[in-house]
């Protein structure tokens, strides 16, 4: 009964991403990544010039992983503020469309 309870419950969630799907992608490397995770402000080839953006790792043509938003600096560089942290960052429902 609580699986079949859990499997309806699992079909309602939306993915963590899905409050800021509008926003703008930035994808970048596990290095970079590990910067904002970090709390380090980063440059970033081609981001926005303002504005708040959803922050992704990946690289190549596979599914990006959300880490969570940032914002982009007067400075231009992209600054993280609020990150997904935990084991399950990569569960496929915290995945970023590329």
């Amino acid at each position: 009964m609580q699986a079949k309870a859990d499997q309806r419950l699992e079909r309602l969630l939306q993915p963590i991403s899905t409050i800021v799907r509008d926003w703008q992608d930035i994808v970048v490397g596990s290095v970079t990544a590990i910067n904002l995770q970090n709390g380090q402000p980063v440059i970033v080839p081609h981001a926005p010039t303002e504005g708040w953006v959803r922050l992704c790792e990946g690289s190549g043509e596979s599914a990006a992983t959300f880490l969570g938003v940032g914002e982009i600096l007067e400075d231009g560089r992209v600054a993280p503020r609020r990150l997904v942290v935990g084991e399950n960052r990569r569960d496929r429902r915290n995945l970023c469309a590329l």
